[in-house]
């Protein structure tokens, strides 16, 4: 589900105050001319054996056929592990030169697996082999192409259930083989929340709208050893247009809730919503960009925010558990016991109080009410919590993202690729148990990866690629016919000369 465009990208500009009178605030500097700005969103789907996956990336760029284009360069570590509810904002540059690209360039200087035991404890550290010596190329299935003033946004999709593999024979070592989806977004969102974080800057009483300036990373930092990450964590001269409508809620930094008059001008917030087109951003090219005036009094786009919550990343927990009682309704509270490896005790249960404008969400971005509050459902709960030495402390809520998707049966085969059938789209492939037969239908995703020592490139694919010998890991559920039917397909296939 994409949902790689969240940030409305502009500068920020003067507007109306809290009393709808016009405000000067510091002016941005407008987006360098002839240039186009890029952002980059990182998500992760949920599951694994391990408690933490802290990868520390020292770059990201854009490749095609002239100079690469950086849009993150410096070390930031990050857990990939808790992303796994939203797309969070990582980078952004306004300074990309037009052109076409048809690869992303990320480069890991490291990768970090961490096993804890119910308690909390460390009882494993894994460093595996980064391919390509942790340089890793992208190829879009599509070219990018960046024009002038264009605001475009990629979203890097992480299965690190996927990427790792452990091998069950001889070391038991882990290899780690990166499955990253890649989407583009252009104009308009929809799906899984985003995430972007910043300071109030100016606000329109009126329109119920702010900008939001000063552009943080708002990724969970690794908290399992004492590196940090290095270089500035801001994102340059940005803004992103946020509107509420008559459901936003706003939550301070105590958890409470608060409303849109609450806000000021400077307060640290995290907004947490959807990407549309902003209607004063509009233009009649087909282009996207401004539509004439003063480019630093609108944004090309906007989040439209559902919740909205004050104070500095991390104010805010993001707890991970699984629901263990339904809501009550007289207390309006349900009990979450908490996954271990997040700071808690062992054992750990958080009475989890449902206060006015609290969301409830699936992964995919779908609203939910409070009966899908279910028992033993997992969930990802945003909130404050307020300690208490004479009650249950309690975890003051503002967001909830319930995974609603049956617990994960996924049959995982590894082995050769034998025979291919192209009129019915199947193959047969070698494996420990035995020769299988494989379905591939048209929504599976195939990734192509080509590694060396020097390199590791992974592209998307169709069955029509795959050839007698390719080494496969497939991923899917068994079907009755006694084949599986494959949800993706990795498949090595040998370097060009």
């Amino acid at each position: 589900v994409s949902l790689f465009a969240l940030l409305a990208l502009g500068a920020c500009s003067g507007g109306g105050g809290m009393d709808g009178t016009a405000t000067n605030p510091t002016p941005m500097p407008p987006q360098p001319m002839g240039q186009a700005t890029v952002g980059v969103l990182l998500t992760d789907a949920p599951g694994s054996t391990f408690s933490e996956a802290n990868a520390t990336i020292t770059s990201i760029a854009l490749m095609g056929g002239g100079a690469p284009q950086a849009i993150f360069s410096g070390s930031n570590t990050i857990d990939l592990f808790k992303l796994d509810s939203s797309s969070d904002l990582f980078a952004l540059s306004s300074t990309v030169a037009p052109g076409s690209f048809n690869k992303i360039r990320l480069t890991l200087s490291d990768l970090e697996l961490v096993r804890r035991d119910n308690a909390g404890n460390v009882v494993e550290r894994v460093h595996p082999h980064l391919p390509g010596n942790g340089k890793i190329d992208l190829n879009l299935r599509d070219s990018m192409n960046a024009a002038s003033g264009d605001t475009l946004l990629l979203e890097l999709d992480f299965d690190m259930q996927k990427s790792i593999q452990i091998v069950t024979t001889g070391s038991g070592r882990v290899n780690f083989r990166p499955v990253i989806f890649v989407r583009l977004l252009q104009k308009s969102l929809n799906g899984r929340l985003a995430r972007v974080a910043g300071t109030v800057g100016t606000i329109d009483a009126m329109a119920q709208t702010f900008d939001l300036c000063d552009l943080v990373r708002n990724v969970p930092a690794m908290t399992s050893t004492t590196r940090s990450s290095s270089g500035d964590d801001h994102m340059g001269d940005h803004c992103v247009a946020v509107a509420f409508d008559d459901q936003t809620s706003v939550f301070g930094a105590d958890g409470a809730p608060l409303t849109f008059a609450d806000l000021k001008e400077g307060d640290q917030v995290t907004a947490i919503g959807r990407i549309s087109k902003d209607e004063q951003g509009e233009d009649n090219s087909g282009m996207g960009g401004s539509s004439g005036g003063d480019q630093g009094d609108h944004h090309d786009l906007r989040l439209d925010a559902v919740v909205v919550e004050v104070g500095p990343p991390g104010t805010f927990a993001r707890v991970k558990g699984s629901i263990k009682t339904a809501v009550d309704a007289a207390t309006q509270r349900f009990d979450l016991g908490v996954d271990a490896g997040q700071g808690f005790a062992p054992d750990t249960v958080l009475s989890t109080l449902l206060q006015d404008g609290t969301r409830i969400f699936d992964r995919k971005g779908t609203e939910l009410a409070t009966d899908a509050i279910v028992v033993d459902l997992a969930a990802r709960v945003d909130g404050v919590l307020a300690l208490s030495s004479t009650e249950a402390d309690t975890l003051k809520s503002s967001l909830i993202v319930i995974d609603t998707e049956a617990p994960n049966t996924e049959t995982v085969l590894h082995g050769d690729v034998l025979t291919l059938d192209a009129a019915s789209s199947s193959l047969t492939m070698t494996t420990d148990a035995g020769d299988r037969c494989v379905h591939v239908k048209d929504d599976t995703a195939i990734f192509l990866i080509t590694v060396t020592d020097a390199d590791f490139s992974s592209e998307r694919g169709m069955f029509a690629d795959l050839v007698a010998g390719n080494h496969l890991d497939v991923f899917g559920t068994e079907n009755a016919d006694g084949c599986v039917d494959a949800a993706a397909v990795i498949a090595e296939v040998t370097a060009a000369p």
